[in-house]
């Protein structure tokens, strides 16, 4: 019900993706887990949890209200954002900082905040969040143009219900040029 147009996405259908996205890019890790907290848990916990994998990809939810996508590059040493709202998302650059040295990074991460088409209404984040996480794990959040979002957030919305029913990821469809 929450994947009809124009609906709240709750956070069960976004956790849900983000399982169809780790099954499909084995070689990143997904993570639920809340943001703010995650640099004070054990070190053995978060090497257990992100030792493995270069790439990490979050969705934030700010405030109970907004959706964000964040992706964490170790070896890049960068951390990418993806914010819907074009927020300046600060906040959550200094939380990932923490976490990446907590893991071991060390240093000053390089800051990427990605210009993407913002959302018209108040609905759309966790949908926009859930394309930011498949264009993050394709590596292609810099070439995310469109028009219209809520063309975008319906279509899109299809595509994670069949996406999760399946689970399986619909590829991406390269744009000829």
């Amino acid at each position: 019900a929450t994947l009809g147009h124009g609906r709240w996405l709750i956070s069960g259908v976004i956790h849900a993706y983000m399982y169809v996205l780790e099954s499909h890019f084995q070689d990143i890790h997904f993570c639920v887990a809340n943001v703010v907290d995650l640099h004070k848990r054990k070190m053995t916990s978060l090497d257990k949890m992100f030792g493995k994998h270069d790439r990490i990809i979050f969705c934030r939810n700010i405030n109970d209200n907004h959706w964000i996508g964040i992706k964490l590059e170790k070896k890049e040493k960068s951390i990418t954002i993806c914010d819907s709202l074009l927020g300046k998302n600060e906040d959550s650059f200094v939380e990932i900082q923490k976490l990446a040295n907590s893991i071991g990074i060390v240093g000053q991460l390089k800051r990427i905040l990605v210009k993407v088409p913002n959302q018209i209404n108040c609905n759309d984040c966790g949908v926009t969040t859930c394309l930011f996480m498949l264009c993050m794990a394709y590596n292609v959040e810099n070439e995310l143009t469109y028009d219209d979002s809520r063309f975008v957030s319906r279509h899109f919305r299809q595509r994670l219900f069949a996406d999760i029913v399946k689970k399986t990821v619909t590829p991406l469809q390269k744009q000829n040029r």
